[in-house]
């Protein structure tokens, strides 16, 4: 979308931010994984594995989130000052995103166990479509800080956290 929308050396900028970002998208992601795991060999202690994995996730994700955000600009230079300077913004704006994603990606975890694959869909699916809409709609007027993923990861896991708030009680 970006190297359609923007140009090749925008969609160079972008990728090493976000590959950067997907450090901590890695986290939530063995996480949600593990829940499923656990979750899926005795389905009654989900709700404590749920909370285990918040906390988990809590201990590791926001401090690394707090680092990303402090050293975006030295993280990127490693590939250049220009990735450095077109990169560290967007880096900002990536590296906390992974705090919704990782509601998202927890609560995906509990409906895998759930065995609801509706709600699989409608999540994975809801945010694939708001990145896409919003990115096409924003990247014109923001460049590769218009990714709609922030906005998408918030609204989904503002959706989401009520069913997870329901599961851990």
């Amino acid at each position: 979308m970006v190297l359609h929308v923007l140009t090749a050396e925008d969609n160079a900028y972008f990728y090493m931010a976000w590959s950067m970002a997907g450090l901590l998208i890695a986290i939530s992601e063995a996480t949600s994984f593990s829940l499923f795991a656990e979750g899926s060999h005795v389905e009654e202690q989900l709700s404590s594995d749920l909370r285990r994995n918040l906390k988990f996730m809590a201990l590791i994700l926001l401090p690394a989130v707090i680092n990303f955000v402090l050293v975006a600009d030295k993280l990127l230079l490693v590939f250049g000052r220009e990735y450095s300077e077109a990169g560290t913004h967007l880096l900002w704006l990536l590296s906390p995103a992974s705090l919704p994603a990782s509601l998202n990606l927890l609560y995906l975890g509990v409906v895998r166990v759930e065995k609801k694959l509706k709600n699989v869909v409608l999540v994975t699916g809801g945010i694939a479509l708001g990145t896409l809409v919003l990115s096409y709609v924003l990247l014109p007027h923001l460049g590769i800080l218009g990714v709609g993923w922030l906005a998408t990861q918030i609204g989904v896991a503002l959706a989401v956290a009520p069913k997870l708030i329901k599961r851990l009680k």
